[in-house]
């Protein structure tokens, strides 16, 4: 019991937390969703990219710890998503210098495209001349929308998929209260299957303003001005994809790869890097719910290996950046690295470190000096979508070799 304490305690001595936000970590260890390991991971990140809020008060603290708790819940995946979080990625995918996607045989494969699957729609719109396939763990029956905004999906077999609300605090107060939440959503789900049986339709809106939608990713397929745009199961969550090899121009996953620790995320892109043509693209990274906090990589196709070909982050990400799922993110420890640089710079630091209010017209104003200061530390990059910075394959970028029997690479870089 003594050394659990002394754990914790060195955990959140990381942090520079006045009282109130002390006691608001201690709370959520006490309910037992957060462990310490999870505050350690995030606090060590964040310090990494000398991004730990100075001082760390309550209102942050409330903040962090309950995206923690939402994080880490055990009732439900978060596989949440939302209209519009992934247009400016989609953009600069659209715009990449590698590899040309104009061509009517264009072939696009979305894996874990979140339910429901409003980005890979936006994916499919965006590029309306091409086929997209988009894959996930499952396909929800129903839809329930309430008027706040909060929603839910249900399976065939009535079991609660995952529920997601653009307001933080609703969505923590939902997982807070559990049981009372998925006794909420069932009760409308049920008047939603009477009201179904008795009219035959699957799409109705309650007096109390439930919006209730049967099938829904077949519904949003319908809706899509791109009707080469198709849905398909995969249950296990494996990445051996039913496509052809050599048959992609682009494999594109985002939120995805993240969930799995390291040595799996590696040997997924050599399973997905054979489903792509020679010279064909893999697309991948990691955002926040809205999608203004970003981080991708961009590999290609050569014979039979993967290269990395541009590394990238947003804006945002100099205030407080992404932080990690598992014990280690390449591409959240590339980029807390890239954001240590400029924020130890005499010259860059303090206006890096500005306070909260002005901080994203500050760094905007910046953006060129930080183009020319990584420039100067043998890290060329430019801007993209006037928010984000890419990079050059950073030193020591993986090759990844896809053929059986070679070697898979421990990390994205190498040590160091």
């Amino acid at each position: 019991m003594e050394s659990t304490i002394a754990a914790t305690r060195t955990a959140l001595d990381l942090a520079d937390l006045d009282a109130r936000g002390r006691e608001v970590f201690h709370q959520a260890l006490e309910r037992g969703i957060v462990q310490e390991h999870h505050l350690r991971r995030t606090f060590e990140s964040l310090a990494a990219a000398r991004s730990l809020p100075e001082p760390f008060d309550h209102k942050t603290a409330v903040h962090f710890a309950n995206w923690l708790e939402i994080i880490n819940q055990p009732f439900f995946k978060p596989i949440i998503t939302a209209r519009g979080r992934l247009d400016t990625l989609i953009r600069i995918l659209a715009a990449n210098p590698w590899h040309d996607l104009s061509g009517a045989d264009l072939e696009i494969g979305d894996l874990g495209t979140g339910q429901p699957p409003y980005t890979t729609v936006d994916l499919a719109e965006h590029f309306g001349h091409g086929r997209v396939d988009g894959f996930d763990l499952y396909e929800p029956e129903w839809l329930i929308v309430r008027p706040n905004g909060d929603y839910a999906l249900f399976d065939e077999h009535e079991n609660i998929m995952s529920v997601y609300c653009p307001d933080v605090k609703i969505l923590h107060d939902m997982v807070s209260r559990w049981g009372e939440t998925e006794q909420e959503f069932r009760s409308i789900l049920h008047r939603a299957q009477a009201q179904s049986a008795a009219d035959g339709d699957g799409t109705f809106t309650f007096e109390g303003g439930e919006q209730v939608t049967r099938h829904p990713t077949e519904r949003l397929r319908q809706s899509c001005s791109n009707q080469r745009l198709t849905f398909h199961i995969n249950p296990q969550g494996g990445f051996e994809l039913p496509l052809a090899d050599a048959g992609l121009d682009v494999l594109w996953s985002f939120n995805c790869l993240l969930h799995y620790p390291l040595e799996e995320r590696m040997v997924a892109l050599r399973s997905l890097g054979r489903k792509v043509r020679p010279d064909g693209l893999i697309f991948e990274g990691y955002t926040s719910p809205t999608g203004g906090h970003a981080v991708y990589t961009a590999w290609q196709r050569q014979g039979d290996a993967l290269e990395m070909r541009e590394f990238g982050f947003s804006v945002p990400n100099y205030r407080y950046p992404l932080w990690p799922l598992h014990e280690r993110d390449p591409q959240v420890e590339a980029m807390n690295g890239v954001i240590a640089r400029a924020k130890d710079d005499p010259t860059l630091g303090p206006a890096l470190r500005s306070d909260l209010d002005t901080f994203g017209a500050v760094t905007r104003g910046n953006l060129p000096s930080l183009v020319e200061f990584y420039g100067a530390q043998g890290l060329p990059c430019r801007l993209r979508e006037e928010s984000y910075l890419a990079f050059e394959p950073l030193p020591g970028a993986a090759r990844i070799e896809l053929a059986a029997g070679s070697p898979v690479p421990a990390n994205y870089f190498h040590e160091g």
